[in-house]
């Protein structure tokens, strides 16, 4: 009952129905120069950005370092984001297309490995496991009744001729005796 008494109103008072919209256009502008006043106060209060990068693309180990450099608030940059441009490392671990470059995601071809492990290349043709960098194989001698040479090496680079695999120090010399005789034969985990 009173909607249909205001619309009355305002049919007949012309100059009324005008200025009640303007009031109601300023309300709303007001409302949003606040709004926009209060995120531009949050978005300086979140600092400058700072350049993080990022991965290009998805990075499983052994990969190179597809990245490009992004601006973010301070506030959601973790701490360990690496600050100089890893461009030339490769992948350490897996990382997901846009998710940020922390230590230990990058590093050298070197670091897939731990220091106290030897790297012994193991000849590879088309009857070879098919592994990934980073995957753990077990390295087994095929000739001398299957007796497992190494355990846990794990895998740092692959090559259509050959495996690198980090063994233990203890078990690189009988490891490369293997290889070298092409008798190594690589097992896979799970």
């Amino acid at each position: 009952m009173q909607v249909a008494h205001v619309r009355s109103f305002l049919a007949r008072h012309r100059g009324a129905h005008w200025v009640l919209v303007t009031v109601l256009a300023g309300v709303v502008a007001a409302v949003l120069a606040a709004q926009s006043a209060a995120l531009e106060r949050e978005r300086r209060a979140w600092g400058d950005g700072r350049t993080v990068w990022v991965a290009a693309a998805d990075l499983v180990p052994g990969d190179p370092a597809l990245v490009r450099a992004v601006s973010a608030p301070p506030a959601i940059v973790a701490p360990t984001a690496v600050a100089d441009d890893p461009s030339g490392s490769v992948a350490l671990r897996p990382v997901s297309a846009g998710e940020v470059i922390v230590v230990g995601d990058v590093g050298d071809r070197a670091a897939l490995a731990p220091a106290d492990r030897r790297r012994v290349a193991v000849a590879a043709d088309e009857t070879t496991l098919a592994v990934a960098i980073g995957d753990t194989v077990d390295v087994i001698d095929a000739v001398a009744g299957g007796t497992v040479v190494a355990t846990d090496a794990v895998v740092v680079e692959v090559t259509p001729t050959a495996v690198v695999v980090a063994v233990a120090s203890s078990t690189a010399p009988a490891v490369a005796a293997a290889a070298l005789e092409r008798r190594a034969v690589l097992a896979a985990h799970g």
